[in-house]
């Protein structure tokens, strides 16, 4: 059966995760695909560029998770490493190319992260056509929902990818 954009277009990001994510509730899906999405700003970049390759993403969620002393799943959000910021790292350090090949680590996730003040993210509650028109318009290939309802610790709720 074929999908219909009019209907998802006008739903709640909020919900439409959930319908998405059942028979689990979209805390559930999250936490289980928490670990495999997201990295520390700690970690090393050739560490984020191998698991972009091996798992075939374009993107990580930059979470901080105080030193390994909370769930990834439950830390707060620090921005997004993209494919994107990742090659452009790597222009920028051309020079490092032979130790980059050897795997010796030449910088962190820090350095390739767009950061939570500076990334554009959508609320739960934006509709799905919302977030697709600001993608287009601000040309995103990935648009981070976050739920800011803990000013303190904005958590990813799911993330939209073209």
């Amino acid at each position: 059966m074929p999908v219909r954009w009019a209907q998802w277009a006008k739903k709640p990001v909020g919900k439409v995760l959930e319908s998405i994510a059942a028979p689990m509730t979209s805390a559930e899906f999250w936490k289980v695909r928490a670990a495999s999405h997201m990295v520390t700003r700690e970690s090393p970049i050739l560490a984020a560029a191998q698991k972009m390759v091996a798992m075939d993403l374009s993107y990580l969620l930059v979470v901080d998770d105080n030193e390994g002393t909370v769930p990834m799943d439950r830390g707060r959000v620090l921005g997004l490493a993209t494919d994107r910021n990742l090659l452009k790292w790597s222009l920028e350090h051309e020079g490092h190319t032979e130790q980059w090949r050897q795997g010796v680590p030449i910088g962190t996730v820090d350095a390739i992260t767009t950061t939570t003040p500076n990334i554009t993210c959508a609320k739960p509650e934006s509709t799905v056509g919302d977030c697709l028109r600001l993608m287009n318009k601000k040309i995103f290939n990935h648009l981070p929902i976050i739920d800011e309802s803990d000013a303190k610790m904005p958590r990813c709720r799911g993330i939209l990818q073209l």
